[in-house]
């Protein structure tokens, strides 16, 4: 199951990849406009915190089988997520060639070389990212954003329940598809879009826009969830620089330097 649901989140992530070729669309206007308001302006919100979060993720399948995610955001210094826990040196070896793999490690930070980095846990090694990675962790970063691209289609937002999750309450939203008006479904038709793809998803935020969780599959019946375990409103400016050296390919065996010492969340 932790696989599961780990591939359920890479899905979400490829499909934001996906629409970013897309943000082209006229976003829909027909759906509750309160409630797409109140959405964007907690979206916005969030995206100017400095927060730390970690969030564990379950499907109703099997409840007790989890995979855990750690966000870190501070505007102006950098931005940071990390996969799940790291797969066992064996199915490393026999995945080289994976540009996303569990305990990865993406860092967006100006000062760096390219401004990117992606690390491997399991190597204890860092490089700046390639362009995929570069779209990788591009999205990652907007996935609790509803002022991202990937909503550039078609779609309703209402309110959903209320969740309780890491000490906050958090109001929650629920985007659907919607049917869009002749021009856009011309436009959709031409590049190939597929109208509805990874809808429904719901985003449940704080009163103050940090980011609580929300849906993570794209595919019915849609209930693997990702929720905050953990929420802190500071962080270390530390946990944006290379946690490993940073060495000619993630994929290298063979490090060129000792690791540096483990981060330790804020």
């Amino acid at each position: 199951m932790r696989r599961a649901l780990l591939g359920s989140l890479l899905i979400a992530i490829a499909a934001l990849i996906g629409f970013g070729v897309f943000w082209f669309f006229v976003r829909g206007r027909h759906g509750n406009e309160d409630a797409a308001g109140t959405l964007a302006r907690l979206s916005k919100q969030g995206a100017a915190l400095t927060y730390y979060a970690r969030y564990e993720g379950a499907g109703k399948s099997d409840p007790t089988e989890t995979v855990f995610l750690t966000v870190y955001n501070k505007p102006g210094v950098g931005f940071r997520f990390e996969l799940a826990a790291p797969l066992d040196p064996e199915d490393d070896a026999k995945q080289r060639d994976d540009v996303l793999k569990s305990g990865d490690i993406f860092i967006v930070n100006l000062p760096l070389t390219g401004g990117f980095i992606s690390c491997r846990t399991v190597r204890q090694s860092c490089r700046t990212a390639d362009g995929l990675e570069v779209l990788v962790i591009l999205s990652f970063s907007t996935l609790f954003r509803y002022d991202s691209p990937f909503f550039e289609q078609p779609h309703t937002v209402t309110r959903g329940d209320d969740i309780l999750a890491a000490g906050e309450t958090a109001s929650c939203f629920v985007v659907t598809q919607r049917t869009g008006t002749k021009n856009e479904q011309a436009t959709a038709e031409s590049s190939g879009f597929v109208p509805g793809a990874g809808l429904p998803k719901t985003l449940c935020y704080a009163s103050d826009g940090v980011p609580v969780g929300g849906l993570l599959s794209d595919t019915p019946p849609n209930t693997d969830w990702i929720k905050a375990v953990e929420i802190k409103r500071g962080v270390d400016n530390a946990v944006f620089e290379p946690p490993f050296p940073i060495v000619p390919s993630v994929y290298d065996s063979t490090p060129t330097a000792e690791p540096s010492a483990p981060q330790t969340p804020p």
